[in-house]
């Protein structure tokens, strides 16, 4: 998947926390999940990165792969308790069964292991806008908005979208403790490629101030304006240590 634009600042307060994970560690193995052409987290050379995805043209132009896996996020058999790290990056949306995924990507996550997801925000009105709107516009979105003639095209985004609700940030917390995971991290907050469209059209000071009042109260606070993105990250549980043996 192509690398959306998200604010700097919060991709290096998330690569302090995989940092802090990856610190003393040696031979570590991370999946990329849904990985496209590149890498989104530097891993200082320490990892053996698998990428999985489901198109083999992206698998091949993805020079930072020590294996290819051509598969779908969803259905392929991951191998049990096989990875350290985890990332998979804004991938969700664009599955139809994100819970699925979510699944099979914590099976294979090692106990004490981390899982990084980035997603929109699923209950953003940006989010909303994209599930209830048609390809067509958010092609015209990224060509004519964005300034990306080559949107849509082979490798290009935007992919389709399906923005399931149960990818929504308050449902992947919800649904982390079937999956022996905990939140390690959370972070919400507006993406550059929002900023970016507010900008083009002089939907900025007063004029978005009032719009996110309009949002929230037409929504009775159900629909946030601006927290657009979201990166989560959790961590497997460890496994139990042995009881130990009675003493006879």
């Amino acid at each position: 998947m192509d690398r959306v634009e998200i604010n700097e600042r919060e991709i290096e307060r998330l690569q302090a926390v995989v940092d802090s994970y990856l610190d003393g560690k040696a031979n570590v193995s991370v999946l990329e999940a849904g990985c496209g052409s590149a890498m989104h987290l530097d891993l200082r050379g320490k990892a053996k990165v698998v990428g999985l995805d489901v198109s083999e043209e992206q698998l091949e132009r993805n020079t930072g792969l020590d294996e290819a896996i051509l598969g779908d996020v969803e259905t392929y058999p991951l191998p049990p308790n096989r990875f350290d790290l985890v990332v998979c990056w804004n991938v969700l949306e664009h599955v139809p069964h994100p819970d699925l995924a979510v699944a099979n990507l914590a099976n294979t996550l090692q106990d004490g292991g981390l899982m990084v997801l980035a997603v929109p925000n699923a209950a953003s009105l940006k989010g909303v806008v994209t599930k209830f709107t048609p390809y067509g516009f958010h092609l015209w979105v990224h060509r004519v908005l964005l300034r990306r003639p080559h949107a849509g095209t082979e490798g290009r985004g935007p992919f389709p979208t399906f923005m399931r609700r149960s990818m929504a940030p308050s449902a992947l917390v919800r649904g982390a403790t079937a999956r022996d995971l905990s939140v390690a991290y959370l972070r919400l907050f507006e993406g550059d490629q929002q900023r970016r469209i507010r900008r083009r059209l002089w939907i900025v000071g007063p004029v978005w101030w009032l719009a996110r009042l309009a949002v929230r109260v037409v929504s009775l606070g159900a629909i946030s304006p601006e927290l657009t993105d979201c990166f989560v990250v959790f961590r497997k549980a460890a496994a139990a240590a042995p009881a130990p043996r009675p003493v006879a």
